[in-house]
């Protein structure tokens, strides 16, 4: 995690492959949920937690995740 932080305080690009959500908001910037390699949702960390991004994975579906979106925006 450490080399990974300093790697993002150089400006160096990463895609890190991990089910650990707290990883992934400790040192990401982006999320993106694939299901059978298909994106099925993305959010910029600093806009979202780690019980959308949870729910994204179980519903699984580009609509459910859309969906969401749509109903925080109102």
């Amino acid at each position: 995690l450490e080399t990974m932080l300093e790697l993002k305080r150089q400006g160096v690009a990463q895609i890190i492959i991990s089910h650990r959500l707290v990883d992934i908001f400790a040192v990401g910037d982006r999320v993106m949920v694939l299901k059978r390699g298909e994106n099925v949702g993305d959010r910029h960390v600093r806009n979202t937690d780690e019980h959308e991004v949870l729910e994204i994975i179980v519903s699984g579906t580009r609509e459910q995740a859309l969906t969401a979106d749509q109903a925080r925006a109102v």
